[in-house]
């Protein structure tokens, strides 16, 4: 599942086959697109101001009349896993049967490299990564450990980050009372706060949720563990929001008012 602010009054949802908009303070739904979808990756709206959505065979977009066509279809037997919408357009991993990811921007057309080469790793087989809008353009998250991140304006690397080592520490406290160092953290989401960078991770085998804050040198600015399961989708910077997901009694889509709190 996944999610995004779309305009001040609309929030894109999407599941593995399709995606809806919805309206009036999240009480009307509608589909966003009247097919079957493979695989909705990201929903934005495009420099030309119309919605488009990132699936995993390549960009659609919608016209007034709700009928979505591809405007890019991906090469051969490719699949796209992830991907964003920056100022310069869409960027997203691509992935064949064989080989490693790559990054491709979508005004080169050509993958630019590895998730891991991208971020300086010498990794044999580095773990899935994803992709998330920044401020400068995007950023690249690996899933599994190390958990680096780094963030990219076109292919020129700015800023990156990895998680603490108590990650990988079975007497941090991160691990339950049995202290299995079989716990498996994976990362969610990554996301630009503008004054900070908010990662986050989830507990395989648990309800833990772990949000990582970084300050803008990439450096650690704090910790939290929730007991609960909880997703972040988006965030408004400039309207202090955060699109997020959480599981009570019920799935719920959430939208909570955030501001920094002056020390």
């Amino acid at each position: 599942m996944g999610g995004r602010f779309v305009t001040r009054d609309s929030i894109a949802y999407w599941t593995p086959s399709s995606v809806r908009l919805l309206t009036n303070h999240l009480r009307a739904s509608s589909p966003l697109c009247k097919r079957a979808l493979a695989g909705p990756r990201a929903v934005a709206i495009s420099n030309t101001g119309e919605i488009e959505i990132l699936d995993g065979s390549g960009i659609l977009r919608i016209s007034l009349n709700g009928r979505c066509a591809h405007r890019y279809s991906r090469r051969g037997s490719t699949e796209i896993s992830s991907g964003a919408h920056t100022k310069d357009g869409w960027v997203w991993i691509e992935r064949a049967s064989t080989g490693s990811p790559s990054v491709v921007l979508e005004n080169r057309r050509r993958p630019l490299a590895s998730a891991s080469r991208m971020l300086a790793l010498n990794i044999d087989a580095a773990p899935p990564a994803i992709l998330a809008p920044s401020q400068e353009g995007y950023a690249i998250a690996l899933t599994g450990p190390p958990h680096s991140w780094g963030v990219f304006s076109g292919d020129t690397f700015i800023v990156g980050g990895h998680t603490s080592d108590s990650i990988g520490n079975p007497g941090s406290g991160f691990f339950g009372t049995s202290r299995s160092p079989q716990t498996k953290w994976i990362t969610t989401g990554w996301f630009d706060l503008g004054d900070a960078f908010l990662e986050v991770l989830a507990d395989l085998g648990s309800d833990r949720r772990r949000l990582v804050l970084y300050n803008l040198d990439g450096s650690l600015r704090r910790e939290t563990v929730l007991n609960f399961p909880f997703g972040v989708l988006d965030v408004d910077i400039k309207r202090g929001q955060i699109l997020a997901v959480r599981r009570t009694k019920s799935l719920e889509l959430v939208i909570y008012s955030w501001r920094w709190r002056v020390a």
